[in-house]
């Protein structure tokens, strides 16, 4: 058995000094907090197995090594059963992902970190191998397993936390998890985290909701003015067109001399009675 030769201390800085790497680009790689790269360094405190994991892979060392033990260095990249058992759970959700609709890829610096993007190249979550590995084992002994549920909604909700700023850690699905912040960090409850997805979700609903209500209320109004524009256009040309008066009215207007009346015979018409119809009609306030 190898025995225990240096501390993890003393290993890390090492790595850290050959792999020509700053404590703050080692923090962005693994997705670490800069406080807790500092603690390592200092002695503060050490990596549990998934974080060694992480930082040995990020250093390209032996996971062993790193840990202070009588062995070499340099990582061993041999195929063990384990790893083609990993290739192979990776590659039965990378095909369920895809008959969803999602696709999963790895960043750039690091096989060991995926993101599941959407059909649009939208990143939804992300994981490191083994959360995405553990939720997929958990799954599949549930006979559970599906696209939405390896995307967890927890995970996308760290997401948008850390998109913020804020990194939640979680050391074990014992303990509660810690919310690191610029440089420090706080242990927080996950019933107060599930508090804070609550009214995170409450807020942007309403917020989404205000917003369509405007965007409706803006797209009425247009309608509304185009038409009423529409209306004014058709009044400007001349659809209805008016009729002068002066020149039409001697045409149209002017009421014709009356004719005979055909009420009375004529042999029942006194000459007195003429006068009184011509007189009537020579009248011009009549």
């Amino acid at each position: 058995m190898n025995k225990q030769i240096d501390s993890f201390k003393n290993r890390f800085n090492i790595a850290i000094s050959n792999a020509n790497i700053k404590p703050a680009e080692l923090a962005e790689r693994t997705k670490l907090s800069k406080s807790t790269i500092s603690h390592y360094m200092s002695g503060y405190t050490q990596p549990k197995s998934d974080k060694l994991f992480i930082l040995s892979k990020a250093l390209n060392v032996n996971e062993a090594w790193l840990m202070g033990l009588d062995v070499p260095m340099e990582r061993n990249n041999y195929e063990d059963p384990n790893i083609l058992i990993r290739d192979a759970e990776l590659k039965d959700i990378e095909k369920i992902l895809n008959s969803a609709g999602y696709s999963l890829c790895c960043e750039n610096y690091d096989d060991d970190f995926f993101v599941i993007k959407n059909v649009y190249g939208q990143t939804i979550t992300s994981f490191y191998d083994y959360e995405l590995l553990a939720r997929y084992e958990s799954l599949k002994r549930k006979n559970h397993l599906s696209a939405k549920l390896l995307i967890s909604s927890e995970a996308a909700f760290f997401k948008y936390l850390e998109s913020l700023g804020y990194n939640i850690m979680k050391d074990d699905l014992e303990h509660n998890p810690f919310i690191h912040y610029g440089n420090g960090a706080i242990q927080i409850s996950s019933t107060e985290l599930n508090n804070i997805r609550t009214r995170i979700d409450t807020y942007a609903k309403a917020t989404l909701d205000s917003v369509i209500l405007k965007l409706n209320e803006t797209k009425f109004r247009q309608e509304r003015l185009e038409k009423e524009q529409t209306i004014r256009n058709l009044s400007n040309e001349n659809i209805y067109k008016e009729i002068p008066f002066e020149k039409d009215c001697n045409n149209n207007l002017m009421p014709d001399a009356a004719h005979d009346r055909t009420d009375i015979s004529d042999s029942d018409r006194t000459e007195a009675s003429r006068k009184e119809e011509d007189d009537i009609m020579d009248d011009p306030n009549f």
